[in-house]
């Protein structure tokens, strides 16, 4: 959230009453007031992305002071993603598996999504899963599959995808 104080005088020192009025909020933003004081808060931490504007106004019951109209942008920022290896060599036995743990945060505290994609012929070589950020490599027992190949960890909060550099794993009989 943020805290925008708007300062107003009146001449003849009565109470002043603040308001707003907006253009495009939608369900973007919450906006509340406490006097002078206003708080402007996304509704969805950030899970929603656009712009609005907003006019504040004082008033002493008689004359309305108007200011002019500020512009508002949500932006999600991208989830951050580290953990990996340059290469890690598979066991031929088919039944040791490999471990990769990522480490990840989203600015905004949003839930992240762990995904992997190979590269061609991925799936003949070794079966990849994952419960969260860990993801354990099983490879082949085919000798036919013997050879390097590559993996991509993905994370998302939702919105934005964050792609790792590709990861080598090799398996050799």
């Amino acid at each position: 959230p943020i805290t925008i104080s708007i300062d107003a005088i009146d001449s003849d020192q009565t109470p002043l009453i603040y308001s707003f009025s907006e253009t495009g909020l939608g369900s973007l933003a919450t906006v509340s007031n406490d006097s002078s004081e206003f708080t402007i808060a996304p509704t969805s931490n950030y899970a929603l992305e656009g712009s609005f504007d907003l006019t504040f106004t004082a008033s002493d019951g008689i004359n309305t002071a108007t200011s002019s109209s500020s512009a508002f942008t949500l932006v999600n920022q991208a989830p951050s993603l580290s953990g990996t290896g340059n290469t890690y060599a598979l066991a031929s036995d088919g039944t040791t598996t490999t471990s990769v743990t990522l480490t990840g945060s989203d600015p905004e505290g949003q839930n992240l999504i762990w995904s992997a994609s190979g590269d061609a012929g991925f799936n003949y070589i070794a079966t990849v899963s994952n419960v969260g950020n860990v993801f354990t490599i099983t490879p082949s027992t085919d000798t036919a599959y013997a050879r390097d190949f590559g993996l991509t960890f993905h994370v998302t909060d939702g919105i934005n995808t964050v792609n790792s550099k590709e990861v080598y794993f090799s398996l050799h009989f």
